[in-house]
């Protein structure tokens, strides 16, 4: 009876543990379910970096932007899905799929591609 606390404290943290991996990855196949969406001939207002400490992603840090035409909604990139070419004022084209709906959070899209844009004759 004297390791009863001790079970108790294990069989919790295993639950707790238990439900974080659960959340994580309905948070990953839902993300992945959501259709991808193509902006087109877009300028590049802002380029920030990003880490695991402002957004829980699957990579640990990326770059996370604003263009024209979401109006203000950041568009995160993992660093494997970067552009290093692009730089603030660019035209570009931007794949995205919506970002989980987290509690509280404002709308975010995930960058799935970005390369610049090039004018069509």
């Amino acid at each position: 009876m004297r390791n009863l606390g001790l079970y108790l404290g294990l069989g919790a943290a295993a639950l707790g543990l238990a439900g974080v991996v659960w959340y994580a990855s309905h948070v990953n196949r839902w993300e992945k379910s959501q259709p991808l969406h193509e902006i087109r001939a877009t300028v590049v207002y802002l380029i920030q970096d990003y880490s695991a400490t402002n957004d829980l992603h699957t990579s640990l840090r990326g770059k996370r932007i604003t263009v024209d035409k979401e109006e203000g909604v950041p568009i995160d990139f993992p660093l494997t899905r970067w552009n290093p070419e692009i730089s603030q004022g660019d035209t570009v084209n931007v794949v995205v799929r919506a970002s989980y709906p987290h509690l509280g959070q404002e709308p975010q899209l995930d960058g799935i591609s970005i390369e610049h844009y090039v004018a069509r004759d």
